[in-house]
This record gives structure tokens, C-alpha cells and sequence, in this order.
């Protein structure tokens, strides 16, 4: 059990790790802060359901993330990225459009249907209501 109880939170700190260094493109690409995140209750649900979003997400960090929009990023200066964002109408240069099109899949990976039940907040919710409420009923008989 005590494996199994560090396994969780190595992957809960990996998947915190990744979602922090994947912010400022998250909300780049048009989505809230808050679209993929560490639910409440994480410690109740199985290893399986974290391992799964890890996964998943890992593979989002390294291919996605690492592989196309930094790479995109790194074709410029972020000063002259910061300058494109503040005057605008940029939109037809060329790593202007690079960069929208791996945001647009990006985006598109993490608000898909596919994701993993961890980040799905409601139902993630209702799972772990119900797993608290079977371990209350467990341990009162």
C-alpha cells in the first residue's frame, strides 16, 4: 500500500509539474486557467484512473507541448513574440501561423471528449463522492 500511495504522488507531482509549465500556453491558446487541473479528492481514486491521466497527459507535455509549440516559440525571441501579441495583426506571418495551428491542436487534445475521467470535472466529481460514500458505508458495517 505504501507503493502504491508514493506511485499516486509521484504522478500527481509529474501532473502538476506538467499543467505548471503548460499554463501560459494553455491560456494562449484561448482556454481558461483552470481546464485541466488536479481534482479534489485525488487520493480516494485508484492508481489506475491517476496512471491513466498521467499518461495521457505526459504524452500531451512531450509531443504537443514540448515537440511542436516550444519548438514553434523557439523559432523567435519572446521579445519579438510579445511584440506580435501587443500590436496585433501579425496573423499572416509565418510562425505566426505555425503557432496558431499547433495551439488550435493543442487546444483541441485537451478539451477532447477522449481525455481521461481525472480530468473530466464532473464526473470525476460524482466518482469520488461515490467512492467516499462506499468507504463510509464500509467502514460503519
Amino acid at each position: 500500500m505504501i507503493t502504491s500511495a508514493r506511485s499516486k504522488r509521484d504522478m500527481i507531482s509529474s501532473i502538476c509539474i506538467y499543467l505548471t509549465d503548460m499554463q501560459e500556453e494553455i491560456l494562449a491558446a484561448g482556454m481558461k486557467h483552470d481546464v485541466i487541473e488536479i481534482p479534489d479528492g485525488w487520493p480516494i481514486l485508484p492508481i489506475t484512473t491517476i496512471r491513466e491521466a498521467y499518461k495521457w497527459l505526459r504524452q500531451i507535455y512531450t509531443h504537443n507541448f514540448k515537440d511542436e509549440i516550444y519548438k514553434v516559440r523557439e523559432l523567435l525571441p519572446k521579445m519579438l513574440w510579445k511584440r506580435y501579441e501587443d500590436w496585433g495583426d501579425f496573423t499572416d506571418h509565418r510562425e505566426v501561423k505555425m503557432l496558431q495551428e499547433v495551439q488550435t491542436r493543442f487546444r483541441g487534445l485537451l478539451i477532447s471528449k477522449d481525455r481521461p475521467i481525472f480530468f473530466k470535472k464532473g464526473k470525476i466529481r460524482a466518482e469520488i463522492k461515490r467512492l467516499r460514500k462506499k468507504k463510509t458505508r464500509t467502514l460503519t458495517k
